[in-house]
């Protein structure tokens, strides 16, 4: 039998193999030549305090080729500032509390 991971540890695995997942896309999408938008001239953007220009930047993630893995690791680590896989922090918030919610749920039923 193995022995169970604490959650904390578990959480942190999974931001580790998260943004691992995530540079290795960006540097996939470097080296072929395809545009990151949050690595452009507009990067600021993704990184500003107003909802508005946040949710403008959100909408530049969709062309993104690191998208699922940009918008994984921001669910994965609970991220609050900026826009992060065509996410508003609101959006993250949402998203990581349906995650947890479905986690719970599993192991609910797995009990």
């Amino acid at each position: 039998m193995t022995a169970r991971k604490p959650p904390e540890q578990a959480l942190a695995n999974a931001h580790g193999r998260a943004r691992q997942a995530l540079e290795q896309a960006l540097a996939a999408a470097e080296l072929s030549g395809r545009p990151v938008p949050c690595r452009g001239a507009e990067a600021p953007a993704w990184t500003a305090d107003d909802a508005e220009t946040l949710e403008v930047a959100a909408l530049y993630c969709t062309d993104c080729p690191a998208l699922e893995e940009c918008r994984s690791y921001a669910v994965a680590a609970g991220e609050d500032g900026g826009a992060w896989g065509a996410m508003t922090p609101a959006q993250i918030r949402r998203a990581r509390r349906r995650a947890q919610e479905q986690k719970t749920r599993r192991a609910d039923r797995a009990a």
